[in-house]
């Protein structure tokens, strides 16, 4: 049966969108790599998350206008700073989560917070045996505060498309891509990138 080269061509330019979407390359650079021979693994990483921004020094002297708790927790939630990623992670170990998964360690082990649908860290289901709730579990958790009252340790959802803890009324820290690990960035800048307010719930008290 002869090959149809259209089909054979729509198949490899499916396969190139797929591999640039799952490593977070952008396409068009893909596929130029590729067309020139190149592997695409040398290229800069698009992830839909922008950049990370540095703390003003000092660190958590950025932590601020929350409640003690709120606080602690974004204390907390920094002392990860500069650990890895891993998608769909159960955060077995720092480093080895996704965003909704580092949240959970933070709030479920930590500091002993039940987490989205009953359960606790070391529950059937729930980290470290599971990944645990996801980022649009997190959207019901707490209390709901407006964006202008986000403070230290409250919780930053874009649906299921990411979650954060806030640091301060700007910058939150999260676990970001595999590129960029877990680190901070820019709240209104998530914003921007998701083209949606995220939701934003208070935990500590």
């Amino acid at each position: 049966m002869p090959v149809n080269g259209v089909a054979l061509g729509a198949v490899a330019v499916g396969s190139v969108f797929t591999y640039a979407g799952v490593k977070g390359y952008s396409i068009p650079e893909a596929v130029q790599a590729i067309v020139q021979g190149k592997s695409p693994a040398g290229l800069t990483k698009r992830y839909p998350v922008d950049s990370p921004v540095d703390l003003p020094a000092g660190g958590t002297s950025a932590v601020g206008g929350g409640s003690a708790t709120g606080q602690a927790i974004a204390n907390k939630a920094l002392s990860y700073s500069g650990a890895g990623y891993d998608w769909g992670g159960r955060a077995d170990r720092p480093g080895a989560w996704d965003c909704s998964s580092f949240v959970s360690k933070v709030l479920g082990e930590d500091f002993g917070m039940t987490l989205p649908g009953g359960g606790h860290w070391g529950s059937a289901g729930y980290p470290p045996h599971a990944h645990g709730p996801t980022s649009s579990s997190y959207t019901s958790y707490g209390r709901g505060i407006s964006r202008a009252e986000v403070a230290a340790g409250d919780l930053v959802v874009w649906g299921s498309h990411h979650i954060g803890i806030a640091i301060n009324n700007s910058t939150m820290i999260s676990a970001r891509s595999e590129h960029s690990g877990t680190g901070t960035s820019s709240i209104d800048g998530d914003t921007r990138y998701f083209g949606a307010e995220p939701t934003c719930r208070r935990v500590g008290t």
